[in-house]
C-alpha cells in the first residue's frame, strides 16, 4: 500500500460568485483556479488492477461538479458538502426570525476504479454552478509485489 498527496493547498474552483460561501470561510491565500484545473500525479509502483482510494476535503459545494482521472468519471463527482442552517430571532421584540447558513468542511473518500490509475496520472477538477474549496486530495493505491532477492 502506498499513497501520493496530489494537492495539499485550498483551491477555490468556481466563478467568484460565492454563491454557497461567506467571506469568512474565504481566507485570503486561497486563490480563485476558476472552473477547472488538472493535477498531474504520480503512482509508483501502482498494481493497476486493483481499486484505490480518492480523498479530500471541500466546503461550499451544491454537489454540481466532476472529477475526472485519466478521463476516468469518479463516481460521486463534487458531492455536497454539509451546511447547517440556525433560526434566530431579530431582537428587540424576538418576533421576526432570520436564518444564518454555515457551511462546514466535510472529508470525503471516493473509489477510483481498477484500472484508472497509472504511474503518471491527471486528476481533473470541474466546477459547474458553485463555488467551492477543495484541500488535502490525497490518492491511495495498492503498490504490485516486488519480487525479493534470493541468496
Amino acid at each position: 500500500m502506498d499513497y501520493t498527496v496530489v494537492q495539499a493547498v485550498r483551491q477555490h474552483f468556481g466563478d467568484g460568485s460565492y454563491n454557497n460561501m461567506s467571506d469568512q470561510q474565504l481566507p485570503p491565500e486561497v486563490r480563485l483556479e476558476g472552473r477547472e484545473k488538472s493535477f498531474p500525479f504520480s503512482c509508483q509502483n501502482v498494481d493497476k488492477s486493483k481499486v484505490a482510494v480518492l480523498q479530500f476535503q471541500i466546503v461550499g459545494s451544491n454537489g454540481a461538479g466532476s472529477m475526472k482521472i485519466n478521463g476516468a468519471n469518479i463516481s460521486g463527482g463534487i458531492p455536497d458538502s454539509v451546511s447547517t442552517t440556525h433560526q434566530h430571532r431579530r431582537p428587540p421584540l424576538a418576533t421576526e426570525f432570520y436564518a444564518v447558513t454555515n457551511n462546514i468542511t466535510t472529508s470525503q473518500i471516493m473509489l477510483i476504479p481498477a484500472n484508472v490509475l497509472d504511474s503518471d496520472n491527471i486528476l481533473q477538477i470541474e466546477a459547474s454552478a458553485d463555488d467551492f474549496i477543495i484541500d488535502n486530495i490525497v490518492v491511495m493505491y495498492k503498490t504490485r509485489n516486488r519480487s525479493l532477492p534470493t541468496g
